[in-house]
């Protein structure tokens, strides 16, 4: 066969089984053209690449086929066994852990040996029939076959007459204290100050942790992270959700989300018939785009051109904008289907980094000529070393607000289209957590002070939640579960255990104690936990407790240990008790490329 015919048929087989392989790895999602056509087209660039030494092999194999394949498939093959190492050990630095690799290249001039030897053989004398069906084989692989609507199916109750439909609103990195419900003196969500006023708003509510997987989980499962133990190190979703006890009880449930960081696989898409997560091009979920990811990110390091403020490419981010996240949630609201719904919906607009519209930057970005920029210590232009002072970090709050507006506008516009006033869908809405941006000295959402744990929650049912009222009751993201089902009238299993409790039920006659957790490090020496309850918050990192006031020492400034002892070791013996009984994790991180991404793993560590 020669070269030309040989990349042809090269070029169809990897991308088919780099499509099936893809699918499996993400079969919730439907079935479509847009992924094979994409690994068609990137495919055929590497082999456009390869051409060269795939001609040179041969004319001295005189096997164009196997000459193709072996260059196509082989760097990429290569690149996943290598992968796989360098996640599992850590690293390549024994010679157990170089043997794979070296393993994996003998295997495959192996594998081409015995390829050219069928090319030359058997195939050569049935050369077009062969080449036939295997080209038939590879475009079966390539086309849909199924929706992962229909295999979410499940055994379900009837919905009971006049339940409510649902909505999760989530504004990801949204610090209440930011917000005009909230007192702010910008108007930087009149829209969302509307919403307040036919709502119950809470003033004092709290995430549970600081990284956004571990908060959704808490939102989903009413329990801390130390219980429902889905942290940056152990990426699986065990605990029982709400989402599967609305499903079973006769909702269709959806969840669409802004950030890779929530993808499907760990299980946090367990109980939703769509789980929408696709942030990036289909390509991009591949093998052949793993391979070109970390050689781009490879070579970034020495040539300044490949670099993109922390962004390793010009259409891969890990991220989408909240008007294609709701553009989904749409046309999952307007399916035609009886049945009430319950949908989660995860906007990732505010998340670093701040890149604000021109409309947004001319109302609340004020002039500015200092270093900074909106990918803060992450950008190319950031000088090394470079202390950011009040100008700086008044400059960041400006673009974060500015970005604030547009979330606001584009939220108003989707709850428009529900008719809220109609009465039947209720609304929470609330962050997974806050964002720092310099306040004592601390930048993005890697501590548990309260501009990084201080979140919005509102509460609109009508009927249910009284509105326009203020309360104070202290309230956080565990209590968003056992909200959702009371909202629902579903009545949880007697044997499930939640923390949280419902936004409907009478405040708490003693003192409320809500744990705040930050997990989600890859060194576990860097967790840390807080404890509130009622005007104190104590805080523990690396074995040492610091007590504050916290409604008067909002930056947890001033340590009171020593002052109120007596509090401290309450608060103390509380954080005990929790910890002893924490689900212990693995260590492993799946997602590392995201993460790093997003900021969340590497020098600039969620900053």
């Amino acid at each position: 066969m020669n070269i030309l015919k040989g990349l042809l048929l090269a070029v169809l087989i990897c991308a088919a089984l780099d499509t099936a392989l893809t699918r499996g790895a993400h079969d919730h999602r439907p079935d479509d053209w847009v992924l094979p056509l994409q690994a068609l087209a990137g495919w055929a660039v590497l082999a456009a690449l390869m051409a060269w030494p795939a001609r040179l092999t041969a004319r001295w194999t005189r096997a164009g086929f196997t000459a193709a394949l072996v260059w196509l498939g082989g760097p990429v093959l290569m690149h996943h066994t290598v992968a796989l190492g360098l996640r599992s050990h850590g690293g390549l630095d024994s010679l157990q852990d170089l043997a794979i690799p070296l393993a994996m290249f003998l295997g495959l001039v192996v594998f081409g040996w015995l390829l050219r030897r069928v090319e030359l053989g058997l195939v050569r004398r049935h050369a077009v029939w062969s080449g036939r069906i295997t080209a038939l084989i590879a475009l079966f692989l390539l086309a849909p076959h199924h929706s992962a609507e229909s295999d979410a199916l499940v055994a379900r109750a009837e919905a009971r007459p006049n339940q409510p439909n649902l909505l999760l609103l989530v504004w990801d990195t949204t610090r209440a204290d930011h917000l005009l419900p909230y007192g702010y003196e910008r108007r930087t969500t009149p829209n969302l100050s509307a919403l307040a006023d036919a709502s119950t708003v809470f003033e004092q509510s709290w995430s549970a942790s600081v990284f956004t997987l571990s908060s959704h989980a808490s939102m989903l499962t009413g329990l801390p992270p130390s219980l429902h133990g889905t942290t940056l190190r152990q990426q699986a979703f065990v605990a029982p959700s709400a989402a599967e006890m609305l499903r079973e009880a006769g909702y269709r449930t959806g969840a669409f989300v802004g950030t890779s960081v929530l993808r499907a696989g760990a299980g946090i898409e367990r109980g939703f018939d769509v789980y929408d997560d696709m942030v990036d091009p289909p390509l991009c979920d591949t093998h052949l785009w793993s391979m070109v990811h970390d050689a781009q990110s490879a070579l970034a390091d020495k040539l300044p051109a490949l670099r993109g403020n922390g962004n390793p490419h010009l259409f891969q981010d890990f991220q989408r904008p909240g008007s294609a996240v709701l553009n989904r949630a749409r046309d999952f609201i307007a399916a035609d289907d009886t049945r009430p719904w319950f949908v989660m919906v995860n906007l990732f607009d505010v998340h670093w980094p701040y890149l604000p519209g021109p409309e947004s930057s001319t109302r609340f970005v004020r002039p500015y000529n200092g270093p900074m920029d909106g990918y803060v210590f992450r950008s190319d232009s950031f000088p090394r070393g470079y202390t950011p002072d009040t100008t700086d970090m008044a400059y960041l709050r400006d673009l974060y607000d500015a970005e604030l507006w547009e979330l606001d506008r584009e939220v108003d516009e989707f709850l428009g289209e529900l008719n809220l006033p109609r009465g039947d869908t209720f609304l929470v809405m609330t962050a997974d957590h806050g964002e720092g941006f310099g306040e004592g000295g601390s930048f993005s959402h890697e501590q548990l002070h309260g501009p990084q744990t201080r979140v919005p929650m509102l509460l609109y049912a009508p009927g249910r939640a009284v509105a326009g009222l203020r309360s104070d009751m202290h309230t956080s993201g565990v209590d968003v579960a056992p909200t959702l089902l009371d909202l629902a009238r579903i009545t949880p299993p007697e044997d499930l255990v939640m923390t949280g409790r419902s936004l409907l039920a009478p405040e708490p006659e003693q003192l409320r104690v809500l744990f705040l957790q930050d997990h989600d490090n890859v060194d576990p020496d860097a967790d840390h936990d807080a404890v509130l309850r009622g005007r104190y918050k104590l805080m523990r990192r690396r074995g040492i407790d610091t007590l504050y006031l916290h409604a008067s020492d909002p930056l947890d400034e001033t340590d009171l240990s020593d002052t109120h002892p007596q509090i401290a070791s309450e608060l103390g013996e509380l954080l005990d008790a929790l910890l002893a009984a924490q689900v212990r994790t693995t260590g492993h991180i799946d997602n590392l490329d995201a993460l790093r991404a997003l900021g969340y793993v590497g020098d600039s560590s969620r900053r």
